[in-house]
C-alpha cells in the first residue's frame, strides 16, 4: 500500500487538526499531497500551528504539499 493511501486517522494528529481536515474532506495522505498549502490554510479553525503539525507529519511519510503551478 503507497503512502497517498494512508488514512489521515493513523497520522497521529492533535485531535484539533485531525477534525479540521476531516471536515474539510481530507481523508486520506494523497488528498493531502494533491492539496497546496494555501488550501489547507484556508481551512476554518485551522491554526497556523496546525498548519505547522500537518506539515512535520506530512514529512514524516516522506511526502509533501502540491506546489502551485505557474502559468
Amino acid at each position: 500500500m503507497g503512502k497517498e493511501y494512508i488514512p489521515i486517522d493513523d497520522m497521529e494528529l492533535s485531535l484539533t487538526a485531525f477534525l479540521c481536515l476531516k471536515r474539510a474532506g481530507y481523508e486520506t495522505l494523497g488528498s493531502l499531497m494533491h492539496a497546496t498549502k494555501r488550501e489547507v490554510m484556508e481551512i476554518p479553525r485551522l491554526t497556523r500551528r496546525n498548519l505547522e503539525e500537518i506539515c512535520l507529519c506530512m514529512k514524516r511519510y516522506g511526502a509533501d504539499f502540491a506546489r502551485l503551478q505557474a502559468g
